[in-house]
């Protein structure tokens, strides 16, 4: 695991798993949006991939990555959402060539329900949407979990196969 480390107001936390480097970024201050502001406010998310081989890596991107976010109890909030169609050709990356780094945003939105709660939602780059309910000011923890057992249909667009989950990053809803 490596050390966390802040950059630009995000915390930063990484673990290495199969020659990839695996790291959460994440804002650490979720602003709850006015009363009335029906877009929300921006949450920025991402997964950074590093490949630390010697050889291109390529990551399946089709249903392999999801969000885990705990409440300030340590309980895991349910992970919501759906799709009702897929974006052709958004499943599969690039190959990623040796010390080259990729980012897979999941930015979302913290935005107000009539009932006075919030949601964390956001969409993926394939198609659906994602969220979380139950928030209410606080601090929270949020990782991310890849896990890809697709190892494509051959050598030309084999796919990095394995599970990892991110080590968790502390953020404020405030």
């Amino acid at each position: 695991m490596s050390p966390p480390r802040e950059e630009g107001g995000q915390e930063i936390r990484g673990v290495t798993r199969n020659g990839a480097l695996f790291e959460t970024v994440a804002d650490l201050v979720w602003k709850i949006p006015a009363a009335g502001d029906e877009t929300g406010s921006v949450v920025d998310l991402a997964l950074r991939i590093t490949n630390q081989t010697e050889t291109p890596l390529r990551f399946n991107r089709f249903d392999t990555l999801r969000l885990a976010l705990f409440a300030p109890d340590g309980k895991a909030l349910p992970f919501m959402g759906g799709r009702n169609a897929v974006r052709a050709g958004q499943g599969a990356a690039p190959p990623l060539l040796p010390g080259q780094t990729t980012v897979i945003s999941r930015q979302g939105r913290l935005t107000r329900l009539k009932d006075g709660g919030l949601r964390l939602i956001g969409s993926e780059e394939i198609g659906g949407i994602w969220y979380f309910d139950g928030l209410a000011p606080g601090r929270y923890k949020v990782q991310f979990i890849y896990e890809n057992h697709r190892s494509g249909t051959g050598e030309s667009d084999a796919f990095w196969v394995g599970e990892v989950t991110t080590p968790a990053v502390g953020v404020e809803v405030r």
